[in-house]
């Protein structure tokens, strides 16, 4: 997949690593990543932009997630505009945003968001790439063709439920239980 990675470039100096990390991992998925302008930037660049190369950048940035296939956020600082801005702009395009924040960084607001293109994942220093790896997983099924299904009113409020308690959209149980009952048949 085409990645569009971003995350705060003020708060960078206290999570430069995770940044790397996951940029890393999905690199060595055999995922494309565009991220340089996140990890090789420094905020004396980010103050010493003009009017005019500060609209270059926003172009560039428009263009970048209109070409991608998904977004990965680093949202452990929630309150950074840019981010915010770049991850509504991805969801208006119908893109899957991998919104990662480090445990102990929760948004309230983020965590309450309800959009099945906003994945909010969680991780700590031990276990970011294997977070990484499922989120790029999920999203990686995402990719799928539309099959729109007829179901009961009673099992619509199940799977409801379920998608809210687990977090994860109503679709995602049901490949489950076919990938489930598909195993079964080839025992």
């Amino acid at each position: 997949m085409n990645i569009y990675f971003t995350g705060s470039i003020y708060f960078r100096k206290d999570h430069k690593d995770f940044f790397e990390r996951i940029v890393k991992r999905a690199e060595d998925l055999g995922h494309t990543i565009k991220a340089d302008h996140i990890l090789d930037v420094s905020m004396d660049d980010i103050r010493n932009k003009t009017l005019d190369t500060s609209t270059k950048y926003y172009k560039k940035v428009v263009k970048w997630i209109g070409k991608c296939d998904l977004v990965i956020a680093e949202m452990s600082f929630p309150s950074t505009i840019n981010i915010g801005h770049e991850v509504t702009m991805a969801l208006e395009q119908n893109k899957t945003i991998l919104a990662f924040h480090e445990i102990g960084y929760e948004s309230v607001f983020l965590k309450g968001m309800d959009d099945e293109n906003f994945i909010y994942l969680e991780y700590d220093g031990s276990n970011l790439e294997d977070v990484v790896e499922e989120g790029l997983e999920y999203a990686k099924g995402r990719q799928l063709k539309r099959f729109n299904l007829m179901l009961e009113p009673e099992l619509i409020n199940y799977l409801n439920k379920l998608s809210k308690k687990n977090r994860k959209p109503k679709s995602s149980h049901i490949r489950e239980l076919i990938r489930m009952d598909m195993k079964k048949q080839n025992n």
